[in-house]
């Protein structure tokens, strides 16, 4: 039998110091929706026992940890259809639940989600009909999204690098008023 090889979505978990894994293609190209702990500790692969109704199978999807204990999973394709659903696990009750929001969230995949204060960065991706050079914000506490547009297409590019310094840190006072000049 050919071994599978598993190519996962992952977020990191700093409570139990461990990486989820979520869907993606399994070595013979299925999409996938099973969950996977990796245990940094032990360096052990697991499948989450999890309750509710999971995402259908998908690859192409974010998966994005927010409030330190929710991995939010965006969108995404099985190969034939594409998603612009949104499911949150609770990694603490290990329940999935689908989220209704407001707002026009067009499916797609192969897009990149930052979180940034409590709003969801969704840059980019593509369906069958289109490739987007967008910027959604879905504001997680209202659970609405929004379109953000920028003044030209070299300001989505600069503030999704923006936000990706954001998150790790690398940005300072003096670099968020150059960039967000651009906006004006």
């Amino acid at each position: 039998m050919k071994k599978k090889k598993l190519k996962k979505k992952k977020s990191y978990f700093e409570e139990e110091k461990a990486i989820y894994f979520f869907g993606g293609l399994d070595g013979f190209e299925n999409p996938q929706n099973d969950l996977f702990k990796f245990d940094l500790k032990s360096e052990t692969f697991e499948k989450v026992q999890t309750k509710g109704n999971p995402p259908k199978p998908r690859y192409g999807h974010t998966t994005t940890l927010v409030n330190g204990n929710e991995l939010y999973i965006i969108g995404g394709t099985n190969g034939s259809s594409y998603f612009n659903d949104i499911y949150i696990f609770d990694l603490h009750t290990k329940q999935y639940h689908n989220v209704d929001y407001k707002g026009n969230f067009i499916a797609r995949a192969h897009h990149t989600t930052v979180l940034y204060e409590m709003n969801l960065f969704i840059f980019g991706g593509g369906n069958d009909k289109k490739i987007f050079n967008d910027i959604q914000c879905i504001d997680v506490v209202q659970m609405k999204n929004q379109q953000i547009q920028p003044t030209s297409s070299k300001n989505s590019i600069k503030f999704l690098i923006f936000m990706i310094l954001k998150r790790w840190n690398f940005t300072n006072t003096k670099n968020e008023s150059y960039i967000r000049s651009y906006w004006k």
